[in-house]
């Protein structure tokens, strides 16, 4: 038995002495008509091959690969998921910028820095990313803004906004305050500008709804591991108890406001098992014979849609329609207008 250090998708980590041993298991796998290994040694951005260097992980897909020159850490290959919705704070034009993240984490764990260093380097920072203005729901949000403006100067579909992360509530019962900003490339000024609430479209302004990358720093390297047991050294796999299975879509479209907005409630395709299937079309059809003109067009549902899906459900015809109109039909309470048998 031996351990693993990360798994990815198309990669492992293992302990050096059995990279070849791995490597000749596979090899009568390999389809082609020439001799290649199946399982290759990665390379690094400078074609180095990866072996023999130390490992750093914080939690699933967290994780740097790193040698040890002199007792400094120098970067071979790391992971940036949890910081790719980010900008870049470091007013630079590098791609690579999660590299100097991963170097104060190695640097602040090998005690070649202290945390008060990482912190007044980062407090001065803010947490902020780019979005594509792509739903109705978002746009919305800039009415105030673009009223009165000429069209030329709105903020319009398919442009790019700044939204922040949420670090203040404005009332002790209301939700966190979730900026979001006309986009501009000096990223870091637009936090003294007027700015909108992503959930009420309340103008506002102050900076100290803004939240700091040192705050985002600390919480990322801090990430708590859930899928194993364990908080340092080895971890072993957690175990679990299922309740209930929920099937939802990976290929939902809206990943990328879920990075950044965060997840809502109809982010995800959600999938149905064949024997609730039954059950959910009844209470469907029930709640579409009920619904009264006035409620459906409160929830944008028309009522020549209305009327056509009726007479689907008086034919015995399947009941077709978008995705649209199921997400509006799912939003109105079924016990309250669904009761018709």
């Amino acid at each position: 038995n031996s351990v693993y250090s990360f798994c990815d998708t198309d990669a492992m980590g293992v302990p050096s002495e059995y990279a070849r041993e791995i490597q000749s298991f596979f090899r009568h796998l390999n389809p082609y008509n020439t001799e290649m290994e199946m399982f290759k040694i990665e390379k690094d951005d400078n074609g180095r091959q990866l072996d023999n260097v130390w490992f750093l992980g914080l939690s699933t897909k967290r994780y740097v690969l790193y040698e040890l020159i002199k007792g400094k850490p120098y970067i071979r290959k790391y992971s940036s998921h949890g910081l790719g919705h980010l900008v870049n704070p470091f007013n630079q034009h590098s791609e690579r910028w999660h590299e100097q993240i991963w170097y104060d984490i190695l640097n602040e764990h090998y005690k070649l820095i202290t945390s008060e260093e990482v912190n007044d380097k980062y407090s001065g920072q803010y947490a902020v990313s780019k979005l594509v203005v792509s739903t109705r729901h978002i746009m919305s949000r800039f009415n105030v803004i673009n009223k009165g403006k000429t069209y030329d100067k709105q903020i319009k579909p398919f442009n790019f906004v700044i939204v922040g992360m949420g670090n203040k509530r404005e009332t002790e019962d209301s939700k966190v305050v979730k900026p979001i900003a006309p986009f501009t490339k000096n990223y870091h000024r637009v936090v003294y500008s007027n700015f909108v609430d992503y959930h009420t479209g309340k103008i506002m302004n102050g900076i100290e709804y803004w939240k700091t990358l040192d705050w985002v720093f600390f919480d990322y390297k801090n990430h708590k591991e859930t899928k194993f047991e364990g908080d340092v050294g080895l971890l072993r796999r957690r175990h679990l108890k299922v309740g209930n299975v929920i099937h939802i879509g990976k290929e939902s479209n809206n990943l990328e406001k879920v990075q950044v907005i965060g997840v809502e409630k109809d982010s995800y395709q959600k999938y149905i098992s064949p024997s609730n299937l039954r059950k959910y079309e009844k209470k469907l059809k029930n709640l579409i014979l009920s619904l009264k003109p006035k409620i459906a067009k409160k929830h944008l549902i028309s009522k020549r849609e209305i009327m056509y899906l009726r007479a689907k459900i008086r034919g015995g015809k399947p009941l077709r329609m978008t995705l649209k109109i199921k997400k509006r039909l799912s939003r109105i309470p079924y016990k309250k207008y669904g009761n018709k048998t």
